[in-house]
């Protein structure tokens, strides 16, 4: 794994939000300025790595961030979060929270996956359809395609019933991440296929699991999204349409 720790907390924490960021700029400031200063769960910035200036270390230090991860090389979500696993697998923590840096989600969320956590779930999927007034301004077209095609697929590849599969927020257990790292590092995932692969795997090895309500807001005046092109929706749909054809993932 080709990455670097910038800086390191001595502060030891059972959670950790992993915040994964590309060059979010201001939108990563804002959302770590939500988080409460008496917080119970480590910081963990994921940066692919960022070239905007706004995951310096001397900026995130102002934001109550206990550790950066800088990628190497510009690395797609899997690559860098496959990196975060490599960089806790050996610590004494017991889980890890995901969300994106782009400010779409609210911190106040954490609390709630820890709470799952701690109640002995290994595999808690955040969605905005299990509530009304959670799912704010999505594009029509991704609404479509999240309700109508991907949600249902992975439903079928996982064999269990999911509302809202592409949301980032979602939580994984230390247990589910030690039984499993070594054994996904040799499935050769890439782009999206970390969130796919993780939520099949629980499933298919029944994990305990759960899905909870998230706000997701999306800006209504400036689409905010790293899928802008025709290749990179085909990275996001393959993986649940693959598996439920049985073409690709293996649980063991």
């Amino acid at each position: 794994m080709n990455y670097t720790i910038k800086f390191f907390t001595k502060i030891k924490y059972d959670y950790f939000l992993i915040i994964n960021v590309y060059n979010e700029g201001k939108r990563l400031h804002k959302f770590l300025s939500k988080i409460k200063k008496n917080k119970k769960f480590g910081i963990l910035i994921a940066d692919s790595p960022s070239n905007d200036g706004s995951t310096e270390p001397e900026i995130l230090s102002n934001y109550n961030v206990d550790i950066l991860l800088s990628m190497s090389k510009r690395s797609d979500h899997t690559k860098t979060l496959l990196a975060v696993s490599d960089f806790l697998i050996n610590k004494k923590f017991k889980g890890i929270i995901v969300v994106d840096g782009n400010g779409k989600d609210s911190p106040k969320f954490t609390d709630d996956f820890i709470f799952k956590l701690e109640n002995g779930y290994d595999y808690i999927q955040g969605s905005r359809y299990l509530k009304k007034g959670m799912a704010i301004n999505t594009p029509l077209t991704r609404n479509f395609l999240i309700r109508y095609f991907h949600a249902p697929l992975t439903s079928i590849a996982c064999r269990k019933k999911f509302t809202d599969t592409t949301n980032g927020f979602r939580a994984i257990s230390s247990k589910f991440l030690k039984e499993n790292y070594n054994f996904m590092l040799k499935q050769n995932l890439k782009y999206y296929e970390f969130y796919f692969y993780t939520c099949f795997l629980a499933c298919r090895k029944k994990y305990k699991i759960c899905e909870i309500p998230v706000k997701r807001e999306y800006d209504k005046n400036f689409l905010v999204t790293k899928i802008n092109s025709l290749n990179l929706y085909w990275q996001m749909l393959k993986p649940p349409l693959f598996q439920a054809i049985g073409i690709k993932y293996k649980i063991k």
